[in-house]
Formats: structure tokens, sequence, C-alpha cells
């Protein structure tokens, strides 16, 4: 690739150039998006990451490229071992080479935290110590020296809240503060580096799943009623700062884990509970993609239908969207044993078993990001 007016493939001085361009309000959207391909490709994301704190355009570009050219791997934080104590073992799972790899441990154990891939980096938001829900947010880097960073705290702990990515800001979802299950939702602006609260949701949610679309965030699950778990979902448009409910599911199992897709256009049921208290290998989807609904792509009336049962019963295991399906984590099934056990469900090709985990965990952070 050589560079128009530099005659050679000269990333650094294309880098240069693009940041004196961008300072002085005069880089085109061609030229930004040609030098982020050469100097990404030229030393990785170091530069990419150098240029995201330019301008939110240039952020906004780098966000796209890094999805474009890091293949996703899975991510594995803290949980709970066989005795119930709280872990910071953290670990990859990278498709290329089949592996789990062991990566530097989190500053402070915990379990039922969340996660999210948001710019390039982890941010593990949350989770439970001994009974206290924890506000602290850890952030890592996958490159270089791969390590945490301890980040500006929520404004409330969150045990098992949702994290997902909007429009350039991090949004945590409901969970539990210790007390009572949450409505409230805060976003994170890594310009400013502060949270912000926003429209709490209509339900209180705990455990529930969180996907964005364009300036829409969906919630799925997490509603507890007096019959158990509901399936509800709701909506966030993100410009009106507004929620608005859309029609239930069925209830989902008791104990079961809620999924939903990165597109919000589909969700999957994992596991559960049987009448007597034992672990099931149950599992089911919904499609809410409808077009008579007045929110694009979601539907006045979705149904489950059966999947294929996993391939062992477990509870208190862990899940997230990964490639075009779902990846199943840890958990426990017939014995109170933490399980080093990984499955994952396909659209392509059903189910069937990854490499385990280096450490048999429950109530994890898991997920799935191009960093």
């Amino acid at each position: 690739m050589v560079h128009l007016g530099y005659g050679a493939f000269a990333p650094h001085a294309i880098l240069a150039d693009l940041l004196k361009q961008e300072r002085n309000g005069q880089a085109t959207a061609i030229e930004t998006n040609l030098a982020l391909a050469v100097c990404s490709l030229a030393d990785a994301p170091m530069t990419a990451g150098r240029l995201s704190t330019c301008s939110k355009a240039l952020r906004g570009a780098i966000g796209k490229l890094i999805h474009e050219l890091q293949r996703e791997r899975l991510y594995v934080v803290g949980g709970l071992d066989d005795t119930f104590a709280p872990l910071s073992a953290v670990e990859r799972f990278d498709p290329l080479d089949g592996s789990w790899e062991k990566l530097p441990p989190i500053n402070t154990a915990r379990h039922g935290a969340c996660a999210a891939a948001f710019a390039g980096y982890l941010y593990v938001i949350g989770g439970e110590v001994s009974g206290v829900a924890l506000r602290d947010v850890q952030r890592f880097c996958p490159r270089g020296s791969q390590t945490w960073e301890t980040m500006p705290p929520t404004s409330i702990g969150r045990i098992r809240a949702a994290a997902t990515a909007c429009q350039e800001q991090l949004y945590v979802l409901g969970g539990n503060d210790g007390f009572s299950s949450l409505r409230s939702v805060e976003r994170f602006d890594p310009s400013t580096g502060r949270w912000q609260a926003v429209a709490a949701m209509q339900k209180p949610r705990y455990a529930c799943s969180a996907a964005a679309r364009d300036d829409m965030i969906i919630v799925f699950s997490g509603e507890l009623t007096e019959t158990g778990a509901a399936a509800s979902m709701e909506i966030y448009n993100v410009q009106a700062d507004t929620w608005h409910l859309l029609p239930a599911l069925r209830s989902p199992l008791c104990g079961s884990v809620p999924v939903l897709k990165a597109s919000g256009d589909e969700v999957f049921s994992f596991g559960g509970l049987g009448l007597s208290g034992q672990a099931l290998t149950f599992a089911e989807r919904a499609n809410l993609k409808r077009e008579e609904s007045p929110y694009p792509g979601l539907s006045g009336g979705p149904s489950w239908s059966p999947l294929p049962p996993m391939l062992s019963a477990r509870q208190q295991m862990s899940a997230c969207t990964f490639q075009d399906g779902a990846v199943i984590v840890g958990g426990k099934g017939i014995t109170s044993e933490a399980q080093s056990k990984v499955e994952m469900y396909s659209e392509t090709t059903g189910w069937k078993a990854l490499p385990s985990l280096l450490t048999a965990r429950m109530r994890s952070a898991v997920v799935a990001g191009h960093i």
C-alpha cells in the first residue's frame, strides 16, 4: 500500500501528517481511514491506541478498524472455586490455535461481575466479595505488558449486572446491590473518564443480558416476579434517553442463563433447574426479528423454539454470544464441584465441546471480543 504524497510505505510519516491535519481540522474521512489502516497494520494496536485519544471521530473509526483486524477471542474472569472462594484467575481462548492462555489475574478476586470488550480493552465491572456488591471497575490491556488498570468506580455496587458498548460509550445495566435488584443504568465516557446516570429501566433486572444495535440497547430477562424469572424485554433509545417495554416471552426455566446475540435479534436460554433441583441440559432460542415492530427488527410476539440439549447438565454457569452462536463456560453439574467444561452452540454445526478451562469455576464473567 502506498499513500499518495509519500511514494512509499511510510506509516510513521503518515501518522505524523494525520495528527497534524486532525489538530488543524483538515483531515478528510478518506485520509483518516487510509491512515488508520496503514498505521494499525504497521505497528499493531499501539498506534491505533494513540490515535484514538485525538478525537471522537478517530475513536469511532478505530473501533471499527480493530473489530475487522482482530479475530474474536473469549475472556473468562474470576468466579468461584469448589470451596466457593472468589477467584482472581483470568483466561483467554483463541479459536485460531484452540487453546486457553493464562492471563495476569485481576486485582481483586470476585464473582458475579460483568464484562465488556470496549475500545480495544477488556472492562470488568462490579461483582461480589463476601456478600458485598463491588463498585470497582478494572480495565485490562490485552496488548504489550498485559496489565490491569483501576478505572473510576460506578456510583453503586452491582452484582451480575449486564454491560454493553453503544455509540462509543460503555453501559452497565441493572444487577443487584446486595439487597435488591436494580433498575439503574450508568454509562462511561472514555474521553472524560466519568460515569453518568441515564434513564432507569422500567423493571429491576438481575442477571439479565444486553446487546446494542445502532442507537438502541436491548435488555432481556432478569426480572424477578412472585412466580419466578420473567422473560421480559425493554429497549433503550440513546438519543431520547427513554426506555420502552416490549412484549414478553414465556418465562424461561428457573436457573437458566439468557444470552442475547450481538445483533439483538435473537436470544438463547441455556440450562436451568428441574423440580428436584437437578441441573438440566435444556436449551432454546427465540427469534426477536419481525417486520411489524415499531422498533426496527424487533417483534410484537416472539416465541421459544427448542434447541438440541447441551452436552452436559449444569447450573451457575456463564454464557455469552460467540462467533455465530453462544458459548457456555464452567458452572457446576450434578455435584457441587466447579466445572472446567466449555461448550459452544453454533447455528451451523450445533453443539461441540471446546478445550476445558485451566481453572474450574462458576459464576465467572465471560465475554467475547475482537481484542
